[in-house]
C-alpha cells in the first residue's frame, strides 16, 4: 500500500509542477508581451510629442516675419504642415495607457494657449495695418522658451516611463 501512495505522490508531483511551470511560463510571457506593447506605445508617443512640438515651434517661427509687417500670402510655411501632427493621437495615448504623463502634456498645451493669446494681441493691435508692437516679439521668445521647456519636461516624462518597459 505504501508503494501505490508513493506512486500517487510521484504522478502528483509531476503533474502540479508542470501545472505550475505552465502558468509561471504563461505569467511571463504576458508580462513580457505587455511591455513590448507599451515600449510601442511609448515610442509613438515620443515621436508624435516630438513632431508636434517642432511644428508648433515653426509655426510660432513662421509668424515672425508676419508681426514685422511683411504680406503673410508671401510666406510659405511648408515645414510646418510637413511635421504636422496630430494632438489627438497624443491625448489618446497619454489618456489610455501613460496617464501620468497629463501634467506634462498640459505644460505644453499651456503654451499653445500663451501663443494664441500674444496672437489674439497682434491682431488687435494691427487691425490697422500698422507693424507690431515691441514688446510682441519678447513675447514670442517667451512662448519659445516656455515650448523648449515644456518639450524637455515631457521627454524627460517619458523616458522615465519607458523606464518601466525595460526588459
Amino acid at each position: 500500500m505504501s508503494t501505490k501512495y508513493q506512486l500517487l505522490i510521484s504522478i502528483l508531483t509531476i503533474i502540479m509542477s508542470g501545472g505550475v511551470a505552465s502558468i509561471v511560463t504563461y505569467l511571463l510571457a504576458t508580462k513580457r508581451e505587455e511591455k513590448l506593447f507599451r515600449r510601442k506605445k511609448i515610442e509613438e508617443l515620443y515621436l508624435g510629442i516630438k513632431k508636434y512640438c517642432d511644428a508648433f515651434f515653426l509655426n510660432i517661427v513662421h509668424f515672425i516675419p508676419i508681426f514685422n509687417g511683411y504680406d503673410s500670402s508671401s510666406i510659405k510655411n511648408e515645414d510646418a504642415e510637413e511635421k504636422e501632427y496630430d494632438h489627438h493621437e497624443i491625448e489618446m495615448l497619454i489618456f489610455i495607457y501613460f496617464p501620468r504623463l497629463q501634467p506634462a502634456w498640459d505644460e505644453i498645451d499651456k503654451v499653445k494657449g500663451e501663443f494664441s493669446a500674444v496672437f489674439r494681441k497682434y491682431t488687435a493691435n494691427c487691425k490697422d495695418g500698422k507693424r507690431f508692437h515691441k514688446e510682441l516679439l519678447p513675447a514670442l521668445n517667451k512662448c519659445i522658451d516656455m515650448l523648449k521647456a515644456a518639450k524637455e519636461n515631457m521627454i524627460k516624462s517619458i523616458l522615465k516611463e519607458a523606464k518601466s518597459t525595460r526588459m
